[in-house]
């Protein structure tokens, strides 16, 4: 299986001295154990405008490194994002780096709703599912 990145929101040296570094090793040692290929992707490392100026009415010149961050998703059968939560949420550099890549047309079919399942689907060829699990006892709800 390919994984990619660990997709996680601070540099390599931040991110490897956090709670968050250790659990993102813990997964990678486990998923090298287990035959993974794995490339880990650095969001404090990365230059991009993480706001959608004009959100999809106006197309925004992907910078390099989105480029690049999106070869990786492209390559990967699996993601992992591993951040903290801040104020019951996300990142705010995540919560661009989401927004800048994973744009209609690469991670989403244009008017794609809950009712036309099969619009769901990426032109990747591949199904999205993100869970947001604040404990652990959350993730019972999605397995």
């Amino acid at each position: 299986m390919k994984i990619s990145p660990p997709i996680n929101s601070g540099s390599r040296f931040f991110f490897r001295n956090s709670f968050c570094g250790v659990l993102a090793e813990a997964y990678i040692e486990g998923a090298k154990a287990a035959g993974a290929d794995i490339k880990q992707l650095y969001l404090g490392e990365l230059k991009f405008d993480p706001i959608l100026w004009h959100g999809y009415k106006e197309i925004q010149e992907l910078e390099e490194d989105l480029k690049m961050a999106q070869e990786f998703i492209l390559w990967a059968e699996h993601l992992v994002f591993v951040y903290p939560t801040w104020w019951g949420t996300i990142p705010a550099l995540l919560k661009g780096f989401i927004d800048r890549t994973f744009l209609p047309g690469f991670a989403f079919l244009p008017g794609a709703t809950l009712r036309n399942a099969s619009a769901l689907r990426s032109p990747l060829g591949m199904d999205r599912v993100m869970v947001q699990a604040h404990h652990a006892a959350d993730l019972v709800k999605y397995f």
